[in-house]
């Protein structure tokens, strides 16, 4: 592959990449917080320059859930690790020989894991933070929303981390299955018997 034709299909998947990964779980944060402390979701959104602010701190908040997460996931003891999650990094070869469009695909499948694997994180954050509303009954005036709501909210919470930690094993093992058959293949049309 030429470098005109990665560059002419890199740009696109990098900014979806970033989008879905992190951007969007950052929004998430960010309308949380807002909500939670009574904030004006009208003041924050209404003007350009609040708009693109916000959007640059929770691109932040994301690529720091991103890399806290992912670094804890490295410091667990490798037989801990394959139960979590199986490592994809070994088929990094694979993606240097897929077709752009295919490849946009795959990015869009990575994309979406480190998507479940943020927002998993994201709710298991709110339910702590219903939990310390729980046991500490004066911090209702950091978060005075929360003041009558924790329940249902660490409810919906621990349902929604259940949910999310679902879709990032399902959508983790299955690229994992797609990367292992894909690579049998590409094996076989290197090395035909």
């Amino acid at each position: 592959m030429s470098d005109g034709e990665s560059s002419q299909t890199g740009g696109v998947p990098d900014f979806f990449y970033e989008l879905i990964a992190r951007i969007i779980p950052g929004v998430v944060v960010v309308a949380i917080s807002i909500y939670w402390s009574k904030g004006d979701f009208k003041t924050v959104y209404s003007s350009v320059g609040l708009s693109v602010f916000v959007l640059v701190a929770a691109w932040i908040i994301g690529v720091t859930f991103d890399v806290g997460v992912f670094a804890g996931y490295k410091l667990c003891p490798e037989k801990y690790r394959q139960k979590i999650t199986p490592d994809l990094s070994t088929y990094a070869w694979i993606l240097r020989k897929l077709l752009p469009f295919d490849r946009k695909l795959v990015t869009k499948a990575l994309a979406l894991i480190v998507f479940f694997r943020i927002m998993t994180v994201i709710c298991v954050f709110a339910v702590l933070i219903c939990v310390a509303m729980l046991l500490f009954p004066r911090w209702d005036f950091f978060l005075p929303a929360l003041h009558d709501h924790f329940w249902r909210y660490g409810l919906v919470s621990v349902i929604l981390a259940l949910v999310f930690g679902i879709c990032w094993n399902e959508q983790h093992r299955e690229l994992d299955s797609w990367f292992r058959s894909e690579a049998e293949f590409l094996s076989k049309d290197i090395n035909p018997v």
